[in-house]
Order: C-alpha cells, then structure tokens, then sequence
C-alpha cells in the first residue's frame, strides 16, 4: 500500500505560549482510515489542521502525497452569501480535474438528498445539509486524502448510516486515505480504523494504540 502522509517528530507551541506540545506520529495509507479520538480540548482538531497543512509545526517532518485532499470542517466551511451550487462548483475552478464536473456534481447532490436546495443561499440553511454540502464537494473533488472534523457533527441521525457507509465505500473504491476526528471511535468500527486516542493537551498527548 502507498503512502499516502506522515506525520514524524511533529510538535507544535502556541502563540504567546513557552511549553512545547508533541503529537504522536502518524502514517496514513492508501484504503487506510485513522480516527483520533478523545475529550473535547485533547487536541484531536489541532493534530488534523497541522498534518492538513492549515497550521504549521514548530517542529517535525510532514509528509504528503502530491494527490488531490480535502477538508470537512466541523461547522460549515462554506461560503454563505452564495448558493448550494456556488459552494459546489467553485473549488472546482482550481482544480486539474476538469472533465465531467457539472456531471459528477449533481450525481453527489442526489447521494446526499441536496438536489431539491441546489439554489438556496447557504446562508438560509440549517447545520445539518450545511454538513453534508461538504462531503458532497468533496466528493466531486475526489480527493485521495480526506481530512474531516467530527464526521457526524451536525448531522441528522437519520443520516449517520448514510455517511459512514459512503465513507467506507469510498475509501476502499478509490484507495483513499482519510484521517478524522471523533470524541469517540466505538461508533466507527464498521469502518475499522487505527485508533490514536489523545488525553490531556498539555505539554505532550498521552496516546493509545488500537489496531
């Protein structure tokens, strides 16, 4: 299986702040998934920003493949003075993969049930579809690599089974590696992931291995 990210030595020191914090090291494969678990203020978000690439280390080596990633933010990371579409289609102007876009669009509105708020301003609309936009988008993006904040957060329960099982086809169809957080892993086990479980956040994380 390739590698897909490392993460190796990594620490990282908060503005303003003397202690340095370490993080555990991580290896990401191709159809892997690594879920990192635990309270709220253990420091799962911050240890997916920085092997994402949104915050630099202080320290440490981060390794990424040259392949298409993605972002699911745990509220929106939408745009929302535009549309349902809007959102859909406009990280798709940076991207290489031109071809068939407006197609494979509205093919991932119609997975996750968006088709019939394809022009509703973003704005107007609660959390929940505001959730699932995103992995619609990232679904059109087709991304090697996916990073995403509390899968399930903001989200309908009705619509749990759906993401999970989306989420484990994809991976494996695609080889895609993903890295997320949740404050607890015993929901993802049909998805069988690594389990880095992270307690503390202060100087160093403590962190339990689960295969």
């Amino acid at each position: 299986m390739t590698d897909l990210l490392k993460l190796d030595g990594v620490a990282h020191r908060k503005r303003g702040k003397e202690e340095l914090t370490s993080f555990p090291d991580i290896l990401l494969r191709e159809g892997n998934a690594i879920c990192l678990s635990g309270a709220s203020g253990s420091g799962k978000s911050l240890v997916l920003k920085i092997a994402a690439g949104i915050l630099k280390p202080t320290q440490g080596n981060i390794t990424c493949a040259s392949v298409p990633r993605a972002y699911i933010f745990k509220e929106d990371g939408l745009l929302n003075n535009y549309s349902v579409w809007d959102n859909l289609m406009l990280p798709l102007i940076f991207s290489s993969q031109q071809g068939g876009l407006e197609e494979r669009a509205n093919d991932a509105l119609h997975r996750f049930e968006l088709a019939n708020i394809k022009n509703d301003i973003v704005g107007g609309l609660p959390q929940p579809p505001k959730k699932l936009l995103q992995y619609a988008r990232a679904l059109v993006l087709n991304p090697k690599i996916l990073f995403i904040e509390e899968p399930l957060k903001n989200i309908r329960s009705e619509h749990y089974n759906q993401v999970k099982t989306w989420l484990k086809e994809y991976i494996l169809q695609e080889k895609a590696g993903c890295l997320f957080t949740s404050v607890s892993s015993e929901q993802w086990g049909d998805l069988k992931p690594q389990c880095i479980r992270l307690s503390g956040g202060g100087v160093s994380f403590k962190t339990i291995i689960e295969e």
